[in-house]
């Protein structure tokens, strides 16, 4: 039995040390080719059942084949390099922070030897032993004209050493197709025949492991006489063009009869031997490396690794195999070295490695005992790893290896001489011709790595379990141990459990799901909301050698999709990176159903990074996120058939968001969240640094102060980039600092070795000091581009990242995290989980939305644990403005009105975004409506129809496009989004419409054409011409709504909704403006719409689209209008909130058609109130809940169906609560991030008042689950009793009373922000108040003690409302605040009692308000 398998190891050093003297291809190359080998195996008939202890043993073959070549374990890296002591060297720099790596020091003629090393071939096939009598490879020769190629005119007229290289018989679909890497299978398919040639073989071919001379390799034809007939010369012709287009070159073809003359024929081959790949393989067959010491050396270095690695994946194959049988008391192995030595380490490692993995679970070593008898060949005895015992032949083994690494398969026979009953030959293979497949199988449950203790709120390790996992991290990922809050993120994972995790950023939330998701057997989904950061965890398994990775996003074309599919359905990959849209796909969740349903592959866990993304109540909310859970556990399937675990990872979360990931992933289990005490990082010091404008008499917020502050900002951050040298070296002089950062990181130093103010800019590579400038806009003075210009005068290695699909990004990205770019300017798109250790500072032109944005953009500096700056450009200068106001009263009517500020200019940009993400109460009621009762359709031309209807009939993305010329030519082009794949073009000036295709000929081509051929004849309109009619539009219309579906008796009662992404209300307005005079399309009124969230601003844009005021006349219209815009971003917030409450069951997207299909189906009365509260109660308590349904029946509609009515009540009170709570927790985040900045403006408290405000904003001791959490019932209870309590502890508490007055202000604002519960909460707004006075009232900063007024207000009114108190019984307890806190400092007392009359005043109205309305309902 012959097969091919793939496994190979590398050393990091070895590799590192080529990469600086050869090109990447070549290495890579070499590499990979090494990583196939063949194995033929002759045993007894006897099969043995191994599937018990299946699970472990498919998780050992994983990590084995991880990469092709992937790391060795670090015991083996050890072993080897101890004999290397005097040329190998700890890198010391990455040990601080980590890391494990070796580093090689030798010189050039060494690593000339290593490269040599790899160009494997064995010296000792010469001469006689070239012969068909000797070498096996003769019995797949068609003729003896082939044999005589191989073993005499070779040898005789270029090369003994051809005679190895050559590979007999290869299929050739084998040639065209199959390739080890997606980029080289794409040129292939792009640039390769279409022909299939099945059971056809190439006598000869060479596949070379790095292009020589832009070619892939050489083929070898020997022609009889049949090659002469005509047929035959046809076929010989089409295989010569497709090897040919494959990059193969041309076919070396050499006639029977012109054997006189084959000397001439291959001489090419003479030719090829002057390129640098056959000249070493020259040198290396005539002058053995292993003569030589330093040869000996590179060889042992390069090849022990990959023999270790053929042997350890030949007996795991034999153990699947049913060959070895894992019940024996022990095995008996003979090992036979052809050359590299390898035996005893190989089995040494495989015992240790397979040991780790049953102890990980808890149990014994289950394997038999192997005794290893191990014979190495007599011309390696220098070698350092030689054995000098002989393999007894009188003994019976179970089993026998016969190993060679130089030599490829079919050179030489295993040796019968030995007595096993199984024999294994393990060769090198000439090329690589199969794909690697991953084992899957049931998820382990493993033996716990410790416990919580929930008294002291941390968690206790099992100190031997975690012993045992620091052994595969080691071994995979080379980190020395774990970061804090690792280990117990793994540890429910590991035991098949979901998890949400908590890490600061830069803390390794990448290294918990990937070393958990390798302990599994099985494939990993991993959602990623964005491609920038797709590619960066991409990029990162790569650098750790695991290439069983894939991912899917929109910079793919067709064909790269395909292939990545096809990874997935047949478990040729570990991990496939996916965007949340993908699971909204019916074609992927049908691909992930075949994966599990018919090729039997299976999923270990569904990761859901960036998991805040799931939320409304989140900074970073993507309405893609919907239904992930569902989907997840719909389409990625377990073997077992159990709901797969999920791994929800975010570094910031606050508490509804975290609910909103529990109800979205359906994990109730509070002991699933795992999150730090401390989200301190002491690397990252801050600076604020205030930007104050010259607005000279301009009091208004508008373009022009914009302008200025744009400008001044601008200036400001040149100044700012050229001071960061002398910051950082402020930061690296302040002790205080160093030392605290090494009581956090076991005393080693944040400071960099090579600092100097002078010289901190020119540092190049790995050693460079990487800067990121991140802007709220793409363009403007406040945006990424013109900043970015602006810079390069001063800057020569900048680049720019603006996310969405801009085509620079991927090569941006790659270029800065690859040191070749120093600074990049970027919007916030590139502030999730990228991950370069060496950003030395990050500047925001503008600070974040809230504490939580900034934390995670912030954290992309100091990875590397070094010194890094955070730097925000601050301007607080007050400007007027108005903003607009919406609320609804309890019967859900809508109020509107404009509200006087003054804000900087700062704040209400924050605002906008704001405004862009709640457009408004009337403009969601108004969409929701359309949806419900008439669905707006735009227009679109016939074309675009004809596409999508090729799509679903084909399963093939076509793009259609006319031409015409000034002579009257006519063609429709028919085209894919693959580059350089075009079918054909139809000619439509004839009646018949003649297609011809492009060649070569694509598959379906005809098929796709006489499609299209037949819908044009059979649809188009009399008088018209086919372009013409090709290119007219058809117009908008609209379908009969959802409500209508639900409430008409006489419709199904489970059905289809089509929703296009967007209506056609922009077409509308484009013609009411038009008609009336004013010149405007379509595509102005969109740009005009673009970023708009109100009717005032869209007049607005739509009057710099005209360059003129748009008249008074039509401003009522279009404010109308402008609310039944309905863009893509509108379309997926109205399926969400018609998913909320029950309506929609599920939906999937069709991105080509710009459609939405909504899965519907009927439900009783009642269904959709119950929907509501279930969402209700996942923010309030049961008490509150209860209140806020009862409301729901008294909200105003005009539907007179039951079911009608109950939808519309649901719908508008959902909004009325999304907009008074999710909205409002929002912009109350600015608020806290705007106040931690004026906190870093202090001069006293600087950075340290900065770090400070945001490490008690995440981290208060008084925000613990122990202390207000648990006083307030996660905020449902709020009593005097606990507002006294806390202002007790504040000086009974260890810490000081000022540090106990700070953690509490941070919890109390942290909760207050974060929670609707404690939103509503009067303690902790009453205790928020007492703190910031009592820290602040002291410098008079008048900007927190009005905060702090507005807090008191708030809570004391809600105190009266909630506990019914009378104007007396508040009057005593009012005056009791006053006293408590005189008692404190009499200034805050002084604060609150300025308070006093509005607060009275307020009171008695609202009970004379109240008594009105009870009085009108008792009447009525």
């Amino acid at each position: 039995m012959k097969k091919q398998l793939q496994a190979g190891f590398v050393l990091d050093c070895i590799k590192e040390t080529l990469e600086t003297t050869y090109k990447n291809s070549e290495i890579q190359g070499l590499l990979k080719q090494l990583s196939y080998f063949e194995i033929e195996i002759n045993k007894s008939n006897q099969q043995f059942d191994n599937s018990e202890f299946e699970q472990t043993l498919f998780v050992a073959n994983n990590i084995i084949s991880r990469g092709l070549p992937t790391r060795p374990t670090l015991w083996l890296e050890n072993q080897i390099l101890d004999y290397f002591k005097d040329i190998v060297e700890q890198d010391k720099k990455l040990l601080e922070i980590g890391s494990i790596r070796q580093e090689l020091k030798v010189d050039e003629i060494f690593t000339q030897l290593l490269f040599r090393a790899l160009h494997i071939i064995d010296p000792e096939i010469k001469g006689e032993k070239t012969s068909k009598y000797q070498m096996p490879s003769w019995e797949n020769l068609g003729s003896d004209f082939e044999e005589g190629f191989l073993f005499e005119q070779l040898p005789k007229h270029v090369s003994q050493m051809w005679t190895q290289l050559f590979e007999p018989q290869r299929e050739l679909e084998n040639v065209l197709r199959f390739s080890t890497n997606t980029e080289d299978e794409i040129d292939k398919y792009l640039n390769g025949s279409i022909q299939i040639f099945n059971e056809q073989h190439l006598d000869f071919s060479l596949e070379f492991p790095y292009k020589v001379n832009n070619q892939r390799g050489i083929i070898v034809e020997i022609d009889g006489s049949q090659h002469e007939e005509a047929n035959q010369k046809f076929i010989d012709g089409n295989r010569d063009t497709a090897t040919e287009k494959a990059k193969w070159g041309k076919a070396i073809r050499i006639k029977t009869t012109e054997w006189n003359n084959i000397q001439n024929k291959i001489s090419v081959l003479k030719n090829l031997e002057e390129e640098q790949l056959f000249t070493i393989l020259k040198q290396n067959f005539e002058n053995p490396l292993y003569f030589d010491k330093n040869g000996l050396n590179a060889l042992e270095l390069c090849l022990i690794p990959y023999a270790i690695a053929r042997i350890q994946k030949t007996i795991l194959h034999l153990i699947f195999e049913g060959v070895l049988n894992i019940h024996s008391n022990e095995w008996n192995i003979a090992i036979l070295e052809r050359d590299i030595p390898c035996g005893n380490l190989a089995i040494q490692d495989f015992e240790e490695h397979i040991k780790t993995l049953f102890q990980l679970q808890g149990i014994s070593y289950k394997l038999p005992k192997i005794n290893v008898f191990v014979e190495s060949n007599r011309k390696f005895a220098d070698a350092n790893f030689y054995t000098s015992t002989v393999i007894d032949k009188s003994k019976k083994y179970d089993l026998f290896i016969d190993i060679s690494v130089l030599q490829r398969n079919g050179l030489t026979k295993i040796d019968e001489t030995i007595n096993a009953e199984t024999k294994v030959l393990v060769r090198s293979s000439h090329s690589p011709k199969t794909k690697r497949v991953f084992k899957t199988s049931e998820i382990i449950t493993y033996k716990k790595l410790g416990k919580r203790n929930k008294k002291e709120n941390k968690f206790e390790e099992n100190e031997e379990q975690v012993e045992q996992l620091e052994i595969i991290v080691q071994n995979i990922f080379r980190k020395t141990g774990f970061r804090p809050g690792q280990v117990e993120i793994i540890n429910r994972a590991i035991q098949g459990k979901s998890v949400i995790g908590l890490l600061p950023t830069g803390s390794g939330k990448s290294l918990t799901y990937q070393l958990t998701s390798l302990l599994q057997p099985g494939m990993v989904i991993v959602i990623d909301p964005i491609k920038s950061l797709m590619k960066d965890q991409y990029e990162g398994l790569l650098k750790n050698y695991i290439d069983g990775a894939i991912y899917i996003n929109s910079s793919l074309n067709a064909k790269q999709r395909e292939i990545a599919l096809n990874k997935i359905k047949n478990a040729e990959t570990i991990f496939a990176f996916v965007s949340p849209e993908r699971l909204q796909d019916d074609r992927f969740r049908n691909d992930l159903l075949e994966t599990s349903n018919l090729n039997k592959n299976y999923f270990s866990y569904c990761i859901i990074d960036e998991a805040h993304c799931v939320s409304e109540w989140g900074h970073d909310f993507r309405t893609s996120y919907l239904r992930l859970g569902d989907n997840a556990r719909n389409y990625c399937k377990t073997k077992s058939g159990k709901t797969i675990p999920f791994f929800a990872l975010t570094a910031t979360a606050s508490y509804d968001v975290l609910s909103d990931i529990q109800r979205e992933l359906d994990i109730p289990d509070e002991s699933a969240i795992v999150r730090l005490e401390k989200l301190d990082r002491p690397e990252i010091q801050f600076k604020i640094v205030e930007v104050v404008a010259d607005f000279e008499d301009k009091e208004d917020l508008n373009w022009a102060t914009q302008t200025i502050l744009g400008q001044a900002k601008q200036r400001a951050l040149e100044t700012t980039l050229q001071s960061i040298p002398k910051y950082y070296e402020t930061f690296s002089n302040d002790t205080a600092i160093i030392e605290e950062a090494k009581k956090v990181f076991n005393g080693k130093d944040i400071r960099l070795s090579n600092f100097q103010t002078n010289t901190f800019f020119e540092q190049k590579g790995k050693e460079s000091n990487a800067g990121l400038v991140f802007c709220p806009h793409r363009k403007s003075y406040f945006g990424v581009q013109d900043n970015a210009d602006k810079l390069s005068e001063h800057f020569s290695r900048i680049g720019t990242f603006v996310g969405g699909d801009d085509a620079n990004n991927e090569i941006t990205q790659s270029k800065f995290v690859n040191n070749e770019l120093d600074l990049l300017v970027a919007t916030k798109a590139f502030g999730m989980g990228i991950d370069k250790p060496n950003i030395r500072y990050v500047i925001h032109f503008n600070y974040p939305s809230s504490i939580e944005s900034y934390y995670q953009e912030a954290g992309r500096g100091g990875r590397d644990r070094k010194l890094a700056l955070g730097i925000i450009l601050f301007n607080r200068q007050g400007l007027n403005s108005s903003e607009k106001i919406e609320t609804v009263d309890e019967d859900g009517n809508i109020e509107t009105h404009f509200e006087e500020t003054n804000l900087s200019i700062d704040k209400k940009l924050l605002h906008s975004f704001h405004s862009n993400n709640f457009k408004g109460i009337g403009k969601e009621k108004r969409l929701l409506a359309e949806l419900l009762t008439e669905i707006k359709f735009p227009s679109h031309k016939v074309i675009d129809e004809i596409e999508d209807r090729i799509l679903e009939e084909f399963a093939v993305v076509v793009k259609l496009k006319t031409w015409s010329n000034p002579a009257g030519s006519k063609k429709l082009y028919v085209n894919t989004n693959v580059f350089g794949e075009d079918f054909g073009h139809i000619n439509l000036n004839n009646e018949d419409l003649p297609f011809s295709p492009s060649h070569p000929i694509k598959p379906n081509a005809q098929s796709i054409a006489n499609r299209i051929r037949n819908i044009i004849v059979s649809e188009i309109e009399d008088g018209i011409g086919v372009f013409e009619w090709l290119n007219k539009f058809v117009p908008s219309h609209k379908e009969i709504g959802i409500e209508k579906l639900l409430s008409d008796t006489n419709s199904k009662n489970e059905f289809q909704v089509v929703i296009p992404f967007v209506n056609n209300e922009i077409e509308t307005i484009a013609e009411y403006l038009s008609s009336s005079g004013l010149p405007f399309t379509a595509r102005s009124v969109e740009k005009a719409q673009n970023f708009c969230s109100s009717g005032e601003k869209f007049i607005e844009n739509l009057s710099k689209e005209l360059g003129n005021p748009i008249p008074d006349d039509f401003h009522a219209e279009l404010k109308k209008r402008f609310l039944q815009i309905r863009n893509e971003e509108d379309t997926y917030k109205a399926i969400y909130r018609l998913s909320v409450i029950g309506i929609i069951d599920d939906y999937t997207v069709n991105y080509h058609a710009k459609t939405i299909t909504a899965y519907i189906s009927k439900k009783p009365i009642g269904h959709y109130t119950q929907q509501l509260e279930k969402f209700l109660r996942m923010y309030n308590s049961e008490k509150k809940t209860k209140e806020l349904i009862e409301r729901v029946p008294f909200f105003f509609t005009n539907a007179k169906n039951p079911i009608s009515r109950e939808i519309y009540q649901c719908l508008g009170f959902l909004i009325k609560f999304v907009y008074e709570h999710v909205a409002d927790l929002r912009k109350k985040s600015i608020d806290a991030m705007e106040s931690a900045c004026i906190v870093g403006l202090d001069d006293q408290q600087g950075s340290k008042g900065f770090k400070e405000f945001i490490d008690l904003y995440m981290n208060s001791k008084y925000a613990r689950p122990q202390f207000l959490p648990e006083d307030t019932k996660d905020g449902e209870i709020s009593s005097l009793e606990i507002i006294n309590d806390y202002i007790d502890r504040i000086t009974t508490d260890a810490g000081g009373e000022i540090n106990n007055l700070k953690h509490l202000r941070g919890a109390t604002t942290r909760l207050i922000t974060q929670s609707i519960k404690y939103s509503e909460n009067y303690a902790l707004h009453i205790l928020k108040a007492f703190s910031i006075l009592a820290l602040e009232v002291q410098y008079e900063t008048e900007v927190f003690i009005q905060e702090a007024k507005e807090n008191f207000t708030f809570g004391f009114l809600k105190m009266v409302e909630d506990e019914n108190l009378t104007t007396d019984e508040a009057s005593v307890i009012f005056n009791n605040f006053v006293k408590r806190f005189d008692d404190f400092d009499f200034r805050i007392s002084e604060e609150i009692q300025d308070l006093k009359g509005y607060l009275f005043l307020k009171i008695n109205t609202n009970w004379t308000k109240n008594f009105t309305n009870k009085f009108a309902e008792n009447y009525a």
